[in-house]
């Protein structure tokens, strides 16, 4: 990882320009195409990048690509915690799985009631089911601390299913630990 860091600093046989913001990074083609299938399609395929070797980002934050580039020359986050939900966006839209694994897992480890809705908003639109469940059963557990809430007042207004969800959730947790244990048993 040292040397691929190394890479990272050295701006000799960088081919690729990204501009950020007002921000332009460099970085090597076959690194991005080696680490994710979008970059690979995007500098095999004849598209602008292809032909020019600069990318325009408008979607994203320069601070949170640059966490990105870091990570997939080296493999490691720094301020994980602070910016889970946009490098989970860069991870699902450049489709870098350890990446949005280590996002989600860092989401799920700081749930709070500050952080519930936010991140049950998150597991709903990346679909991703075990973060949800983890929201639910949060909820569950703490629902006479979280209905007091503003954020979740608000979310329920849009969502008024979500209570019974809540609710359900409990009783299929206990269904499934049954479950296993008549299952131990036998």
């Amino acid at each position: 990882m040292e040397s691929m860091k190394s890479l990272q600093d050295n701006e000799e046989f960088k081919d690729v320009t990204f501009n950020v913001e007002d921000k332009k990074f460099t970085a090597h083609k076959i690194i991005l195409a080696n680490r994710s299938t979008v970059f690979a399609a995007m500098f095999k395929n004849k598209m602008t990048e292809e032909l020019t070797s600069v990318v325009e980002i408008d979607d994203t934050k320069s601070a949170i690509f640059q966490q990105m580039l870091n990570f997939i020359y080296t493999d490691q986050v720094e301020n994980l915690e602070e910016s889970a939900v946009e490098l989970l966006y860069v991870a699902e839209k450049y489709q870098l799985e350890k990446l949005k694994n280590l996002s989600i897992n860092s989401l799920n480890d700081k749930l709070s009631l500050k952080t519930v809705i936010k991140t049950l908003e998150v597991a709903e639109l990346y679909s991703i089911e075990l973060l949800k469940h983890e929201c639910l059963y949060f909820m569950s557990e703490r629902k006479y601390d979280i209905i007091e809430t503003k954020e979740f007042q608000e979310f329920i207004l849009g969502r008024p299913g979500l209570w019974t969800e809540i609710l359900n959730i409990k009783k299929q947790v206990h269904s499934e630990k049954m479950f296993i244990s008549l299952n131990q048993t036998v």
